[in-house]
């Protein structure tokens, strides 16, 4: 007789199955993530802003964003809605970010275990990797956060993950697997990269596979096409990263990336700065990653012809990650994510394939024990590279309340993504400008520059305290410059020579 709880895990799903599932598992994410939540790191940072704001344009009708502001790629209308779902309820505040962000990544890994459920896995080690998933080193933090395309580039890798090992084989499932590849690839292609190898093993068993062939990239190259016709900018201020080819270079950059390779794993990076992290962390991380490619390797020398070909593929996907990655001269942890996000593709593989086996059950319950103690690492997961032992949250209010004092009505930033964080929680009430001429959405640079233009009085300076553009090399400049808090500074009389000093620098 099967039991009440095998019932649950195996029983046949429906929508409504997994709508609960869904909760279940969003309700599970914030629950590990509450010891960085409640701490006074809990932050985050300017990309994430502009999803932010972005959202907040979708909800007062003035755009349908779906591209990141100011560039033609990273495909983020999905964070833009999940976002404007919780703004519509609490507000801009960094917690509808955040749970926008969780909002996709639970539901893609709701589509894993509703394929893992197709298989029969005992209780134990379908509870092993629920645990594994919603604590996955990778997308611990990054699970929570909004940046044009990464968390949904990694739904939609879910989305084929479940969509290739359906048991029912229809063109509905060819035509979602095309729009899920589309989507993926305008999201981040790095992160497609990692699911490629399951996607060709299902091709290999296919029949007419030229046919299915066809209509996938059909479907893919539509979808492609039809977010491009429709959200492309005409003009952008951002290009896409920068590339170099030469065995020379392409050495240099994967020595460089190479060094981040265990920071981007466990999070511990802020766009290109690796951040301390305990020593512990860092060799249980490597431990991690040493069980991880032993059960691929055990997987693949027990299964040799059976797995072949996918083996194959794996090997293929990382030897393209790593082409690609050796050409962005760009050094910075998340240019790992998708090998690792395929990482946990891979090891999913195995427990679809492997479920009976002790050697998967044991070393899946060492990699979610060590998975789950990463969670003790939260309160050390910050989204600045200024160093300051302030509450991040109470800090930034602390800021906006001087700036209330002084009855300004715009502000000038030293910082650009300080300026994207005002300007997504406040600047609706007090807009912010960084002394450019152009940023990724001129909304609030033309309201703060014609305020300055008409009412000089009524702005203020605000920025990280220490970071002042060679402002204070100007006399006068610090007679009227005072920290607000251990982090950030206030001046309140913006006279033009520090404003032209400041457009002089972000100029350079």
């Amino acid at each position: 007789m099967q039991s009440t709880t095998g019932s649950f895990i195996h029983k046949k799903s429906s929508i409504k199955d997994f709508i609960l599932w869904w909760g279940i598992l969003f309700a599970a994410c914030i629950l590990v993530r509450l010891p960085n939540f409640l701490s006074d790191s809990f932050w985050f940072d300017g990309d994430e802003a502009m999803i932010g704001i972005m959202a907040q344009d979708l909800l007062a009708g003035k755009a349908f964003p779906i591209y990141f502001y100011g560039q033609n790629y990273g495909l983020s209308i999905f964070e833009v809605i999940s976002t404007a779902v919780f703004e519509l309820f609490i507000g801009p505040s960094p917690w509808s970010l955040k749970l926008g962000g969780l909002l996709l990544f639970s539901l893609g890994i709701t589509f894993i275990v509703r394929t893992i459920r197709q298989f029969p896995i005992s209780s134990g080690l379908f509870y092993i990797i629920i645990v594994l998933l919603i604590s996955y080193p990778t997308w611990y933090l990054w699970g929570t956060m909004v940046r044009g395309g990464y968390v949904t580039a990694f739904l939609f890798d879910c989305i084929i993950f479940y969509l290739v090992f359906r048991k029912e084989s229809s063109y509905r499932q060819l035509v979602w697997l095309g729009i899920s590849i589309g989507i993926a690839f305008e999201s981040h292609i790095f992160i497609l990269i990692g699911i490629l190898p399951v996607l060709g093993m299902w091709f290999l068993k296919q029949d007419k596979k030229l046919q299915k062939i066809l209509f996938i990239t059909t479907a893919a190259v539509v979808i492609v096409v039809l977010l491009r016709l429709t959200g492309y900018y005409e003009e952008t201020v951002w290009n896409r990263p920068r590339t170099e080819l030469g065995m020379e270079y392409q050495k240099y950059n994967l020595d460089a990336h190479f060094k981040n390779l265990t920071y981007g794993f466990s999070n511990f990076f802020y766009y290109g700065m690796k951040l301390e992290r305990p020593i512990w962390w860092g060799h249980l991380v490597r431990l991690f990653l040493v069980l991880s490619a032993g059960i691929l390797l055990w997987d693949f020398l027990t299964s040799f012809r059976r797995k072949f070909y996918y083996y194959l593929f794996v090997g293929l996907s990382v030897t393209i990650y790593l082409f690609l990655i050796s050409t962005l001269p760009v050094i910075a942890g998340r240019y790992w994510l998708g090998l690792f996000s395929g990482l946990l593709f891979w090891l999913m593989y195995v427990v679809i394939t492997r479920y009976n086996s002790n050697i998967t059950k044991y070393v899946f319950l060492c990699l979610a024990f060590i998975s789950f103690t990463g969670i003790y690492n939260g309160p050390k997961f910050k989204r600045t590279w200024y160093e300051a032992e302030v509450n991040e949250v109470r800090a930034f209010e602390e800021l906006y309340r001087e700036v209330k004092k002084k009855n300004a009505k715009a502000v000038f930033i030293t910082d650009f993504l300080i300026q994207w964080q005002w300007d997504y929680l406040y600047g609706r009430e007090i807009p912010a400008s960084v002394f450019t001429q152009q940023e990724r959405t001129n909304t609030f640079l033309h309201k703060a520059n014609k305020i300055y233009e008409e009412s000089p009085d009524k702005m203020v300076i605000i920025g990280f305290d220490g970071m002042f553009l060679e402002m204070d090399y100007i006399p006068g400049f610090n007679d009227n410059r005072r920290a607000v808090n251990a982090k950030y500074f206030i001046h309140d009389n913006p006279k033009i020579e520090y404003i032209n000093q400041g457009r002089k620098k972000h100029q350079e």
